[in-house]
C-alpha cells in the first residue's frame, strides 16, 4: 500500500467518524438556532420561553395557503395576524382542504386571539378556526395594534 493510498484511506475514515459524531447533534443545533436558543428576557426583565403559534383553516380547495404574518402583545393577550391567499395560477380540485402554518418565537404565556385576512368564501369554519376573527382590512385593528408591542414579524420572501 502506497503512502497516497494510506492518506486517502485515512481521509475517508476521518470524514466518516466526523459524520457519525456530528450528524446526531445537527437537529438540536438547528432547533436552537431557529428558536433563538430558548429562554430570553422581555423588556421588563421577565424570563420568556419560546412558544409555538399555529393557525389552521379549512379552505375551498388545496391551492389556498395561510401564513402567520405578525404577532403583537395587545393588553394582556397575544394577537396572531395571519393572511390566507390563493395562487391564481394554480388549478386545484374544488374539495374542502386544510391549510396551516406555525412559528416558534419567544413570547409570554398569555391568551391568544387569531385575526385572519383574505378569506373570501362565505361559509364559517368549524373547530378551532371557529374562534378566529376574519377581517377584510388590517386597518380594522390598526389602532389597537399601535397600543401594543410587536412580538414577531415574518420577513418578506425574496
Amino acid at each position: 500500500m502506497s503512502e497516497k493510498d494510506v492518506r486517502v484511506s485515512w481521509s475517508f475514515y476521518a470524514r466518516s467518524i466526523r459524520l457519525l459524531l456530528v450528524a446526531p447533534v445537527l437537529p438540536w443545533v438547528a432547533a436552537a438556532c431557529a428558536t433563538g436558543g430558548g429562554e430570553v428576557s422581555e423588556a421588563g426583565g421577565e424570563p420568556v420561553e419560546s412558544r409555538e403559534f399555529a393557525v389552521s383553516l379549512p379552505t375551498p380547495d388545496p391551492a389556498w395557503r395561510i401564513a402567520i404574518e405578525e404577532i403583537h402583545r395587545v393588553d394582556e393577550a397575544l394577537w396572531v395576524i395571519s393572511r390566507v391567499s390563493r395562487d391564481p395560477d394554480l388549478m386545484a380540485p374544488q374539495v374542502i382542504s386544510e391549510t396551516g402554518d406555525r412559528v416558534v418565537v419567544p413570547a409570554p404565556d398569555l391568551p391568544v386571539r387569531h385575526f385572519v385576512l383574505g378569506k373570501t368564501w362565505r361559509w364559517e369554519p368549524e373547530g378551532p378556526a371557529a374562534g378566529y376573527r376574519f377581517i377584510d382590512d388590517r386597518k380594522e385593528i390598526e389602532d389597537r395594534l399601535k397600543e401594543g408591542e410587536p412580538v414577531f414579524r415574518r420577513r418578506p420572501e425574496r
